[in-house]
C-alpha cells in the first residue's frame, strides 16, 4: 500500500472480518519528521483499507485517526472489531498533549469509508502500556473495551460496554483492583457471554519496575451473562514468568514481552495463549495454550 508523501509506513498492521468475505486491514503511519523518543509516545496516524473478495483486491485507505502536524494527537490502538452490518469499532488509548489520558474509539458505520470519534471513559493518568485498550464485539453491535488504567499505584484491569455499536457506552467497571493487572485480552459471544484475559501480579507498581522474581500469572475475568456478576480466577497453577514484565517496548535485558491470546471454541469453550519463560534459564520463552476443561454431560 502506497504512503502519502509526508508518512512513511510504520507498524501494527491488524485485521478485522466479517460473515460476508469482508476483510478489513488497520495499520500505523508515521508522519515523516515526527519525534519519536520513547516507545508509546509516538504520533502515528491510522489508516483502514477494505477488501470485498476475501482478500485478493483492496480498495483505497480511509482515515480513521489522524495526525495534527502541529499538536499531534498521540493515539495506542487496539484491533479493529466488526459489530454486524457495515459497523466497525476501533478502539484506542488517548494521550492529548497537557490533558488526562482518555479511552476512546473510532466508529464507522459505513465499512470504514467514514469514521467518528466517541470517549469511552477517562483514565487521567493513563495506561502505561504500548497497546493499552482492546475491544470484542458481536455481530448484533454489542462491544466490550477492556484496559488496564494507571491510578498512580497499580494498573487496575477495567472494561466498558456499548449495546449500539461503540455510539454510547457503560460507566467503566473495576474488575481486579488490586494488584497488577496488564496486557489485556477480551472475548464476547452471542447472549453476552464475555471474558477479559491478563497477566497479573500482587505487585503494586509499574510492570517493568517489578522486582527480580516476582511471580506473573495468566489471570481471567468471567461473565456469564449480560446480567451475570464478573468472577476472576487463576488460570495457571505456576508462575509464567519472574521478574519485570515489559509493556511498552524498549526493554531491558532479561525483561519478558507480554504478548497474550484469548477466543472463544466452537464448543464455547475459552481458550488462552501465552508465553512462558523456559525453565532451562536460557531466557527463551515458549508458546502455551490452556483451555476450559469440557463441561460434564448428565446422561
Amino acid at each position: 500500500l502506497p504512503a502519502p508523501d509526508a508518512l512513511t509506513l510504520a507498524d501494527s498492521p491488524r485485521l478485522a472480518a466479517d460473515d460476508q468475505g469482508r476483510i478489513w486491514l488497520q495499520y500505523n503511519l508515521l508522519r515523516a519528521g515526527a519525534q519519536t523518543d520513547g516507545a508509546v509516545f509516538i504520533p502515528y496516524e491510522t489508516h483502514v483499507v477494505r477488501s470485498d473478495d476475501g482478500g485478493q483486491t483492496w480498495g483505497l485507505p480511509s482515515i480513521a485517526s489522524p495526525v495534527d502536524a502541529v499538536d499531534p494527537q498521540v493515539r495506542r490502538h487496539g484491533t479493529p472489531q466488526w459489530a454486524g452490518g457495515d459497523r466497525l469499532v476501533l478502539p484506542y488509548g488517548d494521550y492529548p498533549p497537557d490533558q488526562p489520558r482518555r479511552v476512546r474509539v473510532a466508529v464507522s458505520d459505513d465499512a470504514g469509508a467514514t469514521w467518528h470519534h466517541v470517549q469511552v471513559a477517562d483514565e487521567l493518568l493513563g495506561f502505561s502500556q504500548l497497546v493499552p485498550v482492546q475491544a470484542a464485539a458481536t455481530p448484533d453491535g454489542h462491544v466490550l473495551v477492556a484496559w488496564a488504567g494507571w491510578n498512580g499505584t497499580n494498573l487496575q484491569l477495567r472494561v466498558a460496554e456499548s449495546s449500539d455499536a461503540g455510539r454510547s457506552w457503560s460507566s467503566p467497571q473495576t474488575l481486579r483492583a488490586n494488584g497488577t493487572s496488564a496486557s489485556v485480552r477480551p472475548v464476547l459471544a452471542s447472549g453476552g457471554t464475555a471474558a477479559v484475559a491478563f497477566y497479573a501480579s500482587e505487585w503494586e507498581g509499574a510492570t517493568i519496575d517489578a522486582p527480580e522474581g516476582t511471580p506473573w500469572h495468566v489471570g481471567l475475568a468471567r461473565r456469564g451473562g449480560p446480567d451475570d456478576v464478573w468472577t476472576t480466577t487463576q488460570v495457571t497453577d505456576e508462575p509464567v514468568m519472574l521478574g519485570p514484565l515489559c509493556t511498552a517496548g524498549g526493554c531491558p535485558t532479561g525483561a519478558q514481552f507480554d504478548w497474550l491470546g484469548l477466543d472463544v471454541l466452537p464448543d464455547g469453550r475459552l481458550a488462552v495463549a501465552f508465553q512462558r519463560l523456559a525453565d532451562d534459564g536460557s531466557g527463551t520463552t515458549r508458546t502455551f495454550v490452556a483451555m476450559q476443561a469440557p463441561r460434564p454431560t448428565l446422561l
